[in-house]
């Protein structure tokens, strides 16, 4: 578009040129208006040069808003990562949290004993006092051997629960036992 426009300039340029001519023929000297005329000349191919470079850098504007119009029909796509992560400050709240979960289940637990201590108490109070004279020999038997000998008399009672629980054991063996066979049995059967 700039070289049409270019075009134009020079073809009125050439025209006025000859109008000049025939004008100073008539009235100028040549000299002055050759000089004129070679003046006008120049700052035209000034004018061209520098419509040249203006054309050159509206080639480039328009070749920079072409990229910017692919650039925007191609939106950016952001990617945002989403991360949870705890403050310094919630560690303490939580390990507190839990001292303090820990602190009440043993109050329970000492408690809960104490209790179990106190029914049991009561119990052998009630024993002392409410029982016929057979309980109280016996009461009084054990309350001396413990005094007597405690290491040997806790022994004893250890050794007791084990047997016992000996014998628990001895019984559900024999009972899963007898439950195998029986299961064998109705296999057989069944076949």
């Amino acid at each position: 578009m700039c070289e049409i426009l270019l075009q134009a300039i020079v073809e009125k340029l050439e025209a006025l040129e000859i109008a000049l001519l025939k004008q100073g023929s008539a009235g100028k000297d040549e000299e002055t208006s050759n000089g004129e005329m070679k003046l006008l000349q120049s700052e035209f191919i000034k004018w061209a040069t520098t419509l040249k470079t203006n054309n050159e850098k509206i080639n480039s504007l328009s070749e920079d808003i072409r990229a910017i119009r692919v650039n925007s029909d191609n939106p950016m796509q952001n990617q945002v990562k989403h991360v949870h992560h705890f403050h310094k400050q919630v560690w303490l709240p939580v390990s507190l949290f839990i001292i303090s979960l820990l602190l009440a289940y043993g109050w329970v637990n000492c408690s809960n004993e104490k209790k179990s201590f106190e029914a049991n108490d009561m119990k052998y109070r009630y024993w002392k006092v409410n029982g016929n004279t057979h309980l109280l020999k016996i009461i009084y038997y054990t309350d001396s051997l413990y005094n007597q000998d405690k290491d040997h008399f806790i022994e004893q009672v250890v050794r007791s629960e084990r047997q016992i629980s000996e014998q628990e054991n001895m019984h559900r063996l024999a009972g899963e036992k007898e439950k195998n066979l029986d299961q064998k049995e109705k296999k057989v059967l069944s076949k």
